[in-house]
């Protein structure tokens, strides 16, 4: 039953995340990636302290985030990016909500691979994950800044920054 609450957090992140992606937003220096990655890491040195992690919870753990770097630079690619008022704004499309859920899909489905204390270490790496794909999408993201690759401007009545 413990990790209830932590299934709640992680879904109510994972909510947060598709809420922003769709936005027209500032785009962002990875702080909120970056604080992700801390907490999984916490989250799952704590799961590693009671529950020894084995060698196949582990490899399936580093494809997946491997799997969600490649996801998060094809999400990216789904992202329109603008100036307006002198920042960059980014907003997402259905495709790149799209993309997500097939992300945290492939990530929750690489568990059923393993047996059930190796599922439980991936699933308590969710927050891990979600970090290292959104840290993946954001520095594609910031590197089409940088070489001036921006796709237009957000559709009409959009929400601010």
């Amino acid at each position: 039953m413990e990790s209830v609450p932590v299934l709640v957090i992680d879904l109510l992140v994972l909510a947060l995340l598709l809420y922003r992606q769709v936005q027209a937003r500032r785009l962002a220096d990875g702080r909120f990636s970056a604080i992700l990655i801390v907490i999984g890491v916490l989250e799952l040195a704590g799961y590693g302290q009671h529950h020894p992690l084995s060698a196949g919870a582990l490899s399936i753990l580093a494809a997946s985030l491997g799997i969600g770097v490649l996801l998060g630079a094809l999400r990216a690619a789904t992202v329109r990016l603008w100036r307006r008022d002198g920042h960059v704004v980014r907003q997402g499309s259905w495709l790149t909500v799209l993309l997500w859920l097939v992300s945290v899909g492939g990530h929750l489905g690489l568990t059923a691979l393993l047996h059930e204390g190796g599922a439980a270490a991936v699933g308590a790496a969710t927050l891990l994950y979600l970090g290292v794909t959104l840290g993946a999408q954001q520095l594609v993201l910031q590197a089409r800044t940088a070489t001036g690759h921006l796709t237009g401007r957000a559709v009409a009545g959009v929400s601010g920054l």
